[in-house]
């Protein structure tokens, strides 16, 4: 028991799931001086590292929690580019309603112009036959 404690003290707060627990593994077996400890332990925590890198593969199997995954990002990307297009075809029609207002402004605008320059002339009309009679 006195060898566990010693061997806690050393991997203070050191994870014990995964690599903790080779690390304790590998020093069981290593003498429990502080000096050996010090050495120990790096090569422990290598040969614990070494051991998860191990653990990773890759498969070629598929199953059916992946498949569901694909699916429905798959799916949802689709529903996202139908409802983009469909807002584009939207702001499309807006903008031809918005253009044809525009030319009914233009046309206003132009008319009311023409009648500003009948004004003026009006005007100035009224004030030469004004000058003209005192």
């Amino acid at each position: 028991m006195k060898r566990a404690r010693t061997l806690d003290q050393a991997l203070k707060g050191a994870r014990r799931e995964h690599i903790g627990a080779r690390v304790i593994e590998a020093l069981e077996l290593a003498p429990v001086s502080s000096d050996d400890i010090a050495e120990t332990l790096p090569r422990a925590i290598r040969a614990g590292i070494r051991n998860q890198l191990a653990m990773i593969t890759v498969s070629s199997n598929i199953d059916l929690g992946q498949i569901a995954s694909i699916v429905s990002v798959l799916g949802g990307g689709l529903c996202v580019a139908v409802m983009n297009i469909a807002s584009i075809h939207g702001l499309k029609d807006d903008v031809k309603e918005v253009k044809d207002e525009m030319k009914k402004i233009s046309t206003i605008l132009a008319n009311q112009a023409a009648y500003d320059v009948r004004l003026a002339t009006l005007e100035a009309e009224v004030v030469r036959l004004r000058t003209a009679h005192l």
